[in-house]
């Protein structure tokens, strides 16, 4: 998908630049607030990603408060509800992009429904392969289960980079080595 040129952009110009220079301050409730009704394919996946953010920072900021000198608090991420809604909706549609799918499994992952955010995540990859932040959550599940066994990987470049980084994280060296051989031949510098 193309982020830069889609959808209704000449007049959210301003509107997306605005919520871009609130998100990199990491005011995520300002930029997701910014960027309510707009509908472009970058507007909507800076605006989830936001919202989740903002989740992740406020469940961080309870974790910390609640939490004494005995130990852990439970706390959780407050945005995920009504994100899964929407983002299962357009999943279920096939209206999803690759960006809005890697948030969905970010959002099953914190659910920890893991066997579907394989499976989102998945096609996540499939409709945008190098979205590498896509392949570390992919690994992060991948290194739990101890492995990608059963996970149809797309027939990319970057699936290679992804399977050499899970034998790394498996602790397993020379596997990693060997995958990333392949890579390098193929691009031959000499």
């Amino acid at each position: 998908p193309d982020l830069e040129g889609s959808g209704d952009d000449t007049e959210l110009d301003d509107v997306y630049l605005l919520a871009k220079a609130y998100f990199d301050c990491k005011e995520y409730r300002r930029a997701h607030s910014h960027l309510k009704g707009k509908n472009s394919a970058r507007s909507k996946f800076l605006r989830c990603y936001s919202i989740y953010l903002a989740g992740v920072k406020q469940q961080e900021e309870e974790r910390i408060e609640k939490s004494g000198p005995l130990g852990k608090a439970d706390a959780s991420n407050t945005e995920l509800e009504g994100l899964e809604l929407e983002l299962q909706r357009e999943y279920e549609q096939g209206t999803a992009d690759g960006f809005s799918l890697y948030v969905y499994g970010l959002v099953l992952i914190d659910k920890e429904r893991t066997q579907d955010a394989v499976e989102v995540l998945r096609a996540s990859v499939s409709s945008y392969p190098c979205n590498w932040s896509a392949w570390q959550a992919l690994i992060g599940i991948c290194r739990d289960r101890g492995g990608a066994s059963g996970i149809d990987l797309p027939q990319h470049w970057t699936a290679g980079f992804f399977q050499a980084a899970l034998c790394l994280e498996l602790q397993s060296d020379a596997e990693g080595l060997e995958r990333l051989q392949v890579p390098s031949a193929l691009c031959d510098l000499s």
